[in-house]
C-alpha cells in the first residue's frame, strides 16, 4: 500500500489516523508541527501527506507555501481540518492542496479519500 505522513498537532487525532491507516495497510509516519513535516518530507517519500491546517507555530497553509518554495518533489497534500467552508477548502487548494478532509471524519471517509488519491496517478508537483 502507500506510505501516508499525517500532520497534526493532537497526538490523539494522530493516533487515530494512524491506527485507521495502518490498520488498511498502509504505512504511516507521524509528525506533530509543520517544522516536522518538513523534516520528514526532507528525509523520506511519501505518496500523501495528510496535513491538519490549523498548527501553532508553521500551519498548514504555511507549510505548503514552504513546500511550494522548494526545489523537493512534493506529493499530493490533503489539508485537513474542522475549519471546512467554502473558503477554507479554495484556501488550501490556493496553497497547493489537492483538497481538504473535514474534521470530524469517519474511518469509511479517510480511507475513501486516501485510496482515491494514492490509487490513482498524481504526478508529484515540485515547489
Amino acid at each position: 500500500m502507500s506510505t501516508v505522513l499525517v500532520v497534526d498537532d493532537e497526538a490523539d487525532i494522530r493516533e487515530v489516523m494512524d491506527l485507521m491507516l495502518s490498520g488498511a495497510g498502509h504505512r504511516v509516519r507521524t509528525e506533530p508541527d509543520g517544522r516536522g513535516a518538513l523534516t520528514a518530507l526532507a528525509e523520506e517519500s511519501f505518496d500523501l501527506v495528510l496535513l491538519d491546517r490549523t498548527m501553532p507555530g508553521l500551519d498548514g497553509i504555511e507549510v505548503l507555501q514552504e513546500l511550494e518554495g522548494s526545489t523537493r518533489t512534493v506529493p499530493p497534500v490533503l489539508m485537513v481540518s474542522a475549519l471546512s467552508s467554502r473558503d477554507d477548502l479554495r484556501a488550501a487548494v490556493d496553497a497547493g492542496a489537492v483538497g481538504l478532509l473535514g474534521k470530524p471524519f469517519t474511518r469509511a471517509e479517510l480511507l475513501g479519500r486516501v485510496d482515491e488519491l494514492t490509487v490513482e496517478p498524481h504526478p508529484p508537483t515540485t515547489g
